[in-house]
């Protein structure tokens, strides 16, 4: 069979959708794995994401089957991919078709993972001819054959490719070899569970211990604000008296209570004078479109979603319902080439929900927001809706929610920015000086439409207006009161506030050298994998969820104080990310990168591990005294004795811990 032009999707329903549109959906050959036209020419197959994987240790070298120090570390001399086990017969069908087809379109997602999915699979079936690519928006009729027209040279897509691999062999480098270090040294001291260490899934477990050792080593300090209580005329207001920098500490807070008594006694009742006055206006925009993240993070501080549950309900309402637009996205801008699709979208969007048309009737269309800034776009843009007119009733109340959230926040955009009139006055009484600010709403624009998250941080100042005085106006201050407070502990974090951590980790950068190259913008993982992570660090135990806070287990806080500092630096993983993105942008080659990561885990295995303390991570057996080992039952998580079967006694789990409590009923 001679096959013009084949067509590999990522997965069945994308297959289907591309099926569709090429007119052969009643073409379904089971046997070839494919929809094929009449003449054969033309030929959609489907993957089920990777249908390859990479080798173990062991099928490199039989004597890696057994788990030694000694034999580490492992560095594969050429690299080799094998079929998984669980697609090895679709696999056989799907190089079939590659094996003879002339010109090949890849259908699979335009980012680092879907290009590897393609292109590994071209690799293993030694495919040499015509690449062509599409770049998927939205899974809707109208966004695959658009897709379909606009497809594009497949070299294009080659560093991206190439970025993969990276990030697949340095995760597999870091991964593999450290897991069987400390998983080793974890079993010389009777630990029989395996450990595992990853270059992301360690980064992100110090970022939590180290959050945790803030808490629990903060001490709370008292400090001091005076608030000067004042009038003009019959307006009140208030304002802060503003101590000198002598009369403060390090991190600009006043610790002496007498000066702040002895500033109350002198300020009620003096008159004083406006030394400066400043008013002006400020605009206030709407968000910009939800990236993965923004939405992860939006929908958990709103309806208090989970990271992992809002990614399956957008990929949901990508795949099943076709209403948004591609979910993993890391960009939060819009090509403005979607405005040729914009009437189609807001008629769309009235004929499902025709509630909303008041709201579309007041939209001014003529209006560009921030978003649309074509220079920001990269192979994805922000999520939006689409244009397919679906059945809102067909959504389980949890896809509603966030489709409106990605609906509202698309309208926005055509919306007028909120106004905020901004006053604040430096007031002078005698030598000591007061500020007092406000803003104020003016013009709600947008807000009118979305209600944002409400500030629990909110100074009080803006709970008030301040009037606009002219300098040299009089005041006079009717009392003054203290304000006492106390510091704060870090907050722990919440999947929200983690998921933003990972997304922006520059404020926990604190090497100088690192600090000189890292992006001000610096992440670890990527939007497509960061819930994964969080989801792997619970199954592993890891973390634990006390409420909404994420907290680290004993054993993870043990592990942090054995795993070589640059496997856990936040970092070094921040910036070999950044490499990464240097590879998809033709900056960095991907021999230079793996050179240095390859050097790194050398380095580390020649100046060995510190001794791994287990005593406190491994809770014993009340009966035989043996290790007690966290297990997943078909009920959720227990405690088994690691004796079993000579030790059948088991432990409920009590926030990733036994509990050694008399009403413990086993769960199985």
């Amino acid at each position: 069979m001679n096959i013009s032009t084949l067509w590999i999707a990522e997965k069945p329903s994308m297959a289907e959708a591309f099926a569709s549109q090429l007119g052969v959906i009643n073409n379904k050959d089971h046997s070839l794995g494919a929809y094929v036209s009449q003449d054969k020419s033309v030929v959609v197959t489907w993957l089920y994401g990777h249908l390859v994987r990479d080798l173990m240790p062991e099928e490199y070298d039989p004597e890696m089957k057994s788990w030694k120090l000694e034999t580490l570390p492992f560095f594969p001399q050429n690299w080799k991919k094998t079929p998984r086990e669980n697609v090895v017969s679709h696999f056989q069908k799907v190089k079939k078709l590659i094996q003879a087809a002339t010109n090949i379109v890849l259908a699979t997602d335009f980012d680092r993972e879907g290009e590897v999915i393609g292109r590994e699979l071209l690799d293993e079936c030694g495919y040499r001819g015509k690449v062509e690519r599409v770049n998927i928006t939205g899974t809707d009729a109208k966004s695959i054959s658009k897709c379909i027209e606009n497809r594009f040279d497949g070299n294009i897509g080659l560093p991206l490719y190439y970025a993969g691999k990276g990030r697949e062999r340095a995760d597999w480098l870091v991964g593999l070899n450290f897991t069987r270090a400390i998983t080793v040294l974890g079993r010389q001291k009777g630990l029989k569970e395996t450990l595992s260490a990853g270059r992301v899934q360690s980064a992100t477990v110090k970022i939590i211990v180290d959050r945790e050792n803030d808490v629990q080593g903060f001490k709370s300090q008292d400090h001091y604000q005076v608030k000067v209580n004042m009038q003009h005329g019959d307006v009140p207001f208030n304002g802060k008296w503003q101590p000198l920098s002598s009369e403060l500490d390090d991190n600009k807070l006043l610790l002496d209570k007498e000066i702040a008594s002895r500033k109350v006694v002198e300020l009620s009742g003096q008159d004083c004078t406006v030394r400066r006055s400043i008013a002006q206006t400020s605009e206030r925009s709407a968000p910009l479109p939800f990236n993965l993240s923004a939405a992860q993070i939006e929908c958990a501080n709103k309806y208090g979603f989970g990271v992992q549950k809002t990614l399956d309900i957008l990929q949901s309402l990508y795949d099943t319902h076709k209403l948004t637009t591609y979910p993993r996205t890391d960009c939060r801008y819009l090509p403005t080439a979607e405005l040729d699709e914009l009437d189609a979208k807001l008629q769309a969007i009235v004929q499902m929900d025709p509630t909303i048309e008041p709201v579309i009737s007041a939209l001014d269309l003529t209006l560009r927001s921030d978003a649309w800034n074509d220079d920001k776009v990269g192979a994805h843009f922000g999520l939006i809706p689409t244009a397919h007119c679906g059945d809102l009733s067909r959504l389980k109340d949890d896809e509603l929610l966030v489709y409106k959230l990605v609906r509202d926040n698309f309208l926005s955009q055509f919306m007028d920015t909120a106004k905020y009139r901004n006053v604040t006055l430096e007031i002078a009484a005698g030598d000591d000086r007061i500020v007092a600010s406000s803003s104020t709403l003016v013009s709600p624009g947008w807000l009118e439409f979305i209600k944002p998250a409400k500030d629990d941080d909110a100074d009080e100042e803006q709970n008030q207006t301040v009037p606009e005085l002219k300098e040299g106006s009089e005041v006079k201050i009717k009392s003054a009161e203290i304000i006492s407070k106390k510091t704060s502990a870090p907050k722990y974090f919440t999947e929200a506030t983690l998921l933003a951590a990972m997304n922006n980790c520059a404020g926990f950068v604190k090497d100088p050298g690192f600090k000189k190259i890292l992006k001000s913008t610096c992440g670890i993982g990527t939007e497509a994998t960061r819930a994964g992570i969080i989801k792997i660090l619970f199954d592993r135990s890891y973390i634990v969820k006390k409420g909404k806070q994420i907290r680290p287990t004993q054993l993870a806080i043990s592990l942090m104080g054995v795993l070589p500092d640059e496997i856990s630096s936040i970092e070094r993983t921040a910036y070999w990310e950044q490499q990464l993105d240097a590879i998809a942008q033709r900056k960095l080659s991907l021999d230079e990168f793996m050179g240095e990561v390859t050097g790194m885990v050398k380095d580390i295995f020649s100046k060995g591990f510190a001794d791994i303390n287990l005593d406190k991570v491994i809770p014993k057996c009340p009966v035989c005294n043996k290790n007690l080992i966290r297990r997943k039952g078909v009920n959720g998580f227990f405690w088994g004795c690691s004796g079993y079967p000579e030790c059948k006694k088991t432990f409920n789990d009590k926030k990733g811990k036994p509990d050694f409590s008399k009403n413990n009923k086993k769960v199985k």
